[in-house]
């Protein structure tokens, strides 16, 4: 961070990259206001240098979500969320990866609210997106089923619920192969 504020200035794309990537490692630390902080930084310097619409714009904007998901706040990671997908629909398009990884994330959200209904929703127009564009991408395949199954099971629809867990399995195994420690570590929790 230092030496890109000494190299491009205060206000430059790159010093915001610097402070969005220390906002990850809060996250990954668990220490998610420090998170917001930096987060809340890198998105006002790029807000300013790339603007509202750009997609480098929605990335701390999408931390900002997370880390106020896991913090409680989860009316403020909605709309975090919601912000984040926008941008992102509007400057890569709405079949984008990115986009879908946004709107699974407000199915997340929804879900900590106990809104399930809306969260599936959010759900069916993400996965829907993963199974058009991305049908040979196991790992998506794999994370989007998780949350479904999540969904599923708090709607007390337990059938389905196991069903997606199956499938997420499935989808892991196949991505990324039967001794992949992700995978130990899924069929022990």
């Amino acid at each position: 961070l230092e030496y890109r504020l000494q190299v491009f200035g205060p206000n430059n794309s790159e010093v915001g990259t610097a402070y969005n990537n220390i906002s990850g490692v809060y996250i990954s630390l668990d220490q998610y206001e420090k998170a917001i902080e930096y987060a809340q930084k890198a998105y006002e310097i790029r807000n300013k240098t790339l603007g509202p619409d750009h997609v480098f714009t929605a990335t701390p904007i999408w931390s900002m979500s997370i880390s106020n998901r896991y913090l409680g706040n989860y009316q403020e990671a909605l709309n975090n969320a919601e912000k984040a997908a926008e941008i992102l629909k509007n400057a890569l398009d709405e079949n984008h990866w990115r986009y879908a990884y946004t709107v699974r994330g407000q199915a997340q959200v929804l879900l900590e609210m106990e809104r399930f209904q809306e969260a599936k929703k959010k759900m069916d127009e993400a996965i829907e997106i993963i199974n058009t564009n991305y049908p040979s991408n196991a790992a998506f395949k794999a994370y989007f089923n998780a949350t479904y199954a999540n969904i599923y099971e708090e709607l007390n629809e337990l059938d389905k619920a196991a069903q997606y867990y199956d499938q997420s399995i499935s989808f892991l195994k196949e991505g990324l192969g039967e001794t992949h420690p992700l995978l130990r570590e899924t069929l022990t929790s």
